[in-house]
């Protein structure tokens, strides 16, 4: 399993990192199928990249932002060190990063991703 995750529905991993970042990255275009891997593999997982927008009307990228909040408390995650948010939309960002220092608190940076366009 890899330690990287990829969550979104459009932009490849490939147009935004490096070979290297992008080597091993398990890329995810649905939304609920990323709340199940992350779930399933919590423990392997060390770098998250988050879209907001995906292909739900009903779910977004908070859902996944809310599993690492609570799973952290719940002591899974314990390898996470990085969220990467990726959303071109400001809001969006603005709305996942409300919990930035609350994930902070238990060990996990998540900051807007720097490629972000």
């Amino acid at each position: 399993m890899s330690n990287k995750v990829w969550i979104d529905d459009e932009r490849a991993p490939q147009d935004f990192l490096s070979a290297a970042e992008c080597e091993g990255i398990v890329w995810i275009k649905k939304i609920r199928e990323a709340i199940r891997y992350i779930k399933e593999h919590a423990e392997e997982i060390e770098v998250m990249y988050l879209d907001y927008y995906m292909d739900d009307l009903y779910l977004d990228g908070s859902e996944l932002v809310f599993e690492v909040l609570h799973g952290r408390k719940e002591g899974a995650f314990s390898n996470l060190k990085t969220v990467y948010l990726h959303s071109s939309d400001e809001t969006a960002i603005d709305e996942m990063m409300e919990y930035a220092e609350e994930i902070k608190a238990l060990g996990v940076d998540m900051l807007p991703a720097p490629y972000r366009k």
